[in-house]
């Protein structure tokens, strides 16, 4: 199979005979844009062709990430970006934006990871994850959250606290988790 148009000479498809790139052996069925359909072996290829880095993530996750990549860049620099690009790592995860609608009833705990007083932080959000978050999980949160965030917000804190942590010793803490707060 070559890539020449018909009214091309003889010696151009010889030229293209001898040095041009075969696509009989190529399957062009298996190409897909669809991130569920999508083979694994081109999940990478796929990632790269909507702008978005999938390494490191489980299939699962990088599958997410893909199917809404167009939403993430469409509204890059909004609340809703920031979100999505969280919550294709980690489904349950919350983003809270500055001090805005903070009441005083107990509901938010003041422990360092939020402020107390006037909406002076309004700029800054927070992310609290649902999972527990190895050191290289919270990293690629960042990324995301700081790749989809607008320029003038700025990331102060990714806690897990709110995870569920099983002292079962499948997590210890040392150079890959820490106590909750990255």
């Amino acid at each position: 199979m070559t890539l020449l148009p018909n009214h091309k000479s003889k010696f151009d498809k010889k030229f293209d005979e001898l040095f041009g790139i075969r696509f009989d052996e190529f399957d062009i069925g298996v190409i897909n844009t669809l991130a569920d359909s999508c083979p694994v072996s081109l999940l990478p290829i796929l990632a790269a062709s909507f702008d978005v880095d999938i390494e490191g993530l489980s299939e699962i996750a990088a599958r997410e990430l893909i199917k809404n990549a167009f939403a993430i860049h469409y509204y890059s620099g909004t609340f809703y970006a920031v979100k999505k690009a969280v919550q294709a790592i980690d489904s349950g995860a919350l983003i809270i934006e500055g001090n805005l609608g903070q009441k005083y009833d107990g509901s938010i705990l003041h422990g360092g990871a939020r402020f107390y007083g006037s909406n002076d932080h309004w700029a800054e959000y927070s992310v609290i994850s649902s999972i527990p978050l190895s050191r290289e999980k919270a990293k690629r949160i960042s990324d995301a959250a700081k790749s989809a965030a607008p320029v003038r917000c700025v990331l102060t804190t990714i806690d897990s606290r709110a995870a569920n942590l099983t002292y079962d010793g499948s997590i210890r803490y040392n150079d890959q988790f820490n106590y909750g707060v990255y």
